[in-house]
């Protein structure tokens, strides 16, 4: 697997520091409409400012859901353990089906 390291100061370096500002402030989500309307105005800005690499995008609208699931009356360890769960349980029957498909073809 090849992998790669992002030289520090370049555009995508830039985009995760910047996706890690916004992560960490508003990582603990709060019932009122100035912490949502300033979470859709940071994710909005960012997703402009890095309009030529397209996981900007992505990452931002994953910040999105996943501060909407956490507030839906959990609390937010509860829900990031629960969705963490939820995605490796998910993740497990992928690779189970998969599996199953190469045993089946052989």
């Amino acid at each position: 697997m090849a992998s790669g390291n992002f030289s520090k100061g370049s555009k995508e370096w830039q985009m995760f520091t910047d996706f890690w500002v916004i992560a960490k402030k508003y990582w603990i989500p709060e019932e009122s409409d100035e912490y949502w309307e300033c979470l859709v105005h940071d994710v909005s800005d960012f997703s402009d400012k890095y309009t030529d690499i397209p996981l900007a995008h992505l990452v931002g609208m994953a910040l999105l859901d996943n501060m909407e699931h956490i507030s839906r009356g959990r609390t937010t360890r509860e829900a990031v353990r629960k969705h963490q769960d939820e995605m490796r349980e998910e993740e497990q029957k992928r690779m189970y089906e998969r599996i199953k498909r190469t045993i089946c073809e052989n």
